[in-house]
This record gives C-alpha cells, sequence and structure tokens, in this order.
C-alpha cells in the first residue's frame, strides 16, 4: 500500500499544521475547517469520511465507541487521548515514519 492510498481528514480540534505535516509525507489530507464543515455533528462528519475514503484524526473521543463506529465500516479513525503538547510535530512524523509509511 503506497502513500496515496491514505488519505486523511484532519478534526477542526486539531491545528490545520498536522495536515501539512501528513501533506509533507505524500498523503493525500484535508481539513474540517478548509472544506467549512466546522461544527458538522459527528454523525455528518463520520459518512463525510466513509464517502470520501478518509480516515479521521481527532482528538473527540466520541469517535472511540467502536459500537457507534465499528472497525472495519469505515476507513478509520485517529483518536488522539492527549491534547496539543511541546514538541507534538516532531512525534507526529514519527509516528507517520513508523506506523504508515510502507
Amino acid at each position: 500500500m503506497s502513500n496515496r492510498e491514505f488519505k486523511f481528514k484532519i478534526d477542526e480540534n486539531l491545528p490545520i499544521e498536522a495536515a501539512k505535516i501528513f501533506k509533507r509525507f505524500g498523503y493525500d489530507a484535508e481539513t474540517v475547517l478548509d472544506e467549512g464543515l466546522q461544527g458538522s455533528s459527528d454523525d455528518e462528519l463520520f459518512l463525510i469520511c466513509k464517502k470520501e475514503n478518509r480516515i479521521l484524526v481527532t482528538f473527540d473521543l466520541d469517535f472511540s465507541d467502536v459500537r457507534t463506529y465499528s472497525p472495519g465500516a469505515h476507513p478509520g479513525v485517529i483518536v488522539r487521548l492527549k491534547r496539543i503538547w511541546p514538541g507534538w510535530t516532531s512525534k507526529l512524523r514519527a509516528a507517520l515514519r513508523r506506523s504508515l509509511i510502507i
């Protein structure tokens, strides 16, 4: 699987810079803010991501409920449990290198 097969949607509760980092590594990344989707309900955002075949990256713990968002029923959800911390960009880059780049 190449980088081009992974597509991401960055939620409004993450900095826009997160999308820039994904793009720098060759991933297709869009933000909720750039698309004017801020304030959308969880269900609406989930359906948009599913339709666009995008993995949602969010701080919203509601998306971690597997009863509502069953694994395998969508491209994926990455829920960060910790808020932004100093040095988050370098940690995101390292995580991309370890986990996503094939």
